[in-house]
Order: structure tokens, then sequence, then C-alpha cells
């Protein structure tokens, strides 16, 4: 029984914790680790479930771009589109609105200036 509760309390930990490690540099001799929450309101999804004006955009991307994932934040209403250049390899992240627009879009700071 203290097996099972233990499994449950390390899953739980890994779901709701801090959920990748990003980086490990040295600093002036001392190892530093970049730590990310990836609770940012994104949800994986599919082209499909998008709306109409949001699909057009990805399938006009998708002439340049093989496209790697597509989130949505219901919240925001905003889907970030996480891009690979087909010529030359290299990764860009898009947001676009509602009406498939892109947008600069972070994540907005509460009081401490901490990103939500």
């Amino acid at each position: 029984m203290k097996k099972v509760i233990f499994v449950i309390a390390l899953v739980a930990t890994g779901l709701f914790g801090f959920t990748s490690v990003q980086a490990v540099t040295t600093v002036k001799g001392k190892a530093v680790m970049e730590i990310s929450n990836d609770d940012d309101g994104f949800v994986v999804v599919e082209a499909k479930d998008l709306n109409e004006k949001v699909q057009a955009a990805i399938t006009a991307l998708s002439e340049t771009f093989d496209i790697n994932v597509i989130k949505y934040n219901a919240e925001k209403k905003v889907a970030l589109v996480e891009l690979t250049n087909k010529e030359d390899q290299s990764t860009k992240t898009v947001y676009l609105n509602e009406e498939g627009i892109e947008i600069d879009w972070e994540a907005p700071a509460d009081e401490t200036g901490k990103v939500e």
C-alpha cells in the first residue's frame, strides 16, 4: 500500500510540478539549471479543432513550414503553432488570434512581475 501511495505522489508531482528541464549551464564554476513550468494554459489540439480562419492561416503556413505542434489556449483564444522552415530547418513559434492573424503574444505578468 505504501508503494502505491508513493507512486501516486510521484506521478502527481510530475504532473503538477515543474515538468521539464531546459538547460544546465555553468556560471562562474557553478552549475545553474533552468526549469520551466509547462502550465501555460495551452493544450495540444489538431487543426480541425480550430475555427476556419485559424485553419486557413495554418494551411497557408504549411506551404513554407512543417507544422511541429498546434496548441490552443481557450481562455485567451490564442493558437500557438510551432513551425520548422522546410528550406533551412530553422524553427519559430507563431501565435494566431481567433481571426487567424499572427499576433505578438506573451503570457501576462501578475503584480509581482512573474509570468503566469
